[in-house]
């Protein structure tokens, strides 16, 4: 998975400074981006696959599955779990 650190290196700039630049541009900072868009992604594969839960958590570059629900239940509300099913029972 892509961390902060890998991110930096390839623009050739410490971690903190790339860190700050990538704030100041984009509004927020780069590890709130990258759980954020790992999370749109998880979302959509909860939509729209079969996929299993630790696969999907996989897939979309979280550490462990443990870390992974923690940080789904923080931005929508409830576990990857419920997220699936509450969709599929209002679609």
């Amino acid at each position: 998975p892509l961390t902060l650190e890998d991110a930096s290196a390839v623009a050739k700039m410490s971690p903190f400074a790339f860190s700050r630049y990538f704030k100041k541009n984009a509004g927020e900072g780069f590890v709130e981006y990258l759980t954020r868009v790992r999370i749109e992604k998880a979302r959509h594969l909860l939509r729209e696959t079969g996929y299993n839960i630790s696969d999907i958590a996989d897939q979309c570059g979280f550490s462990s599955i443990s870390n992974f629900n923690k940080h789904f239940r923080k931005s929508e509300g409830l576990s990857p779990r419920d997220y699936r099913g509450s969709f599929n029972k209002t679609n």
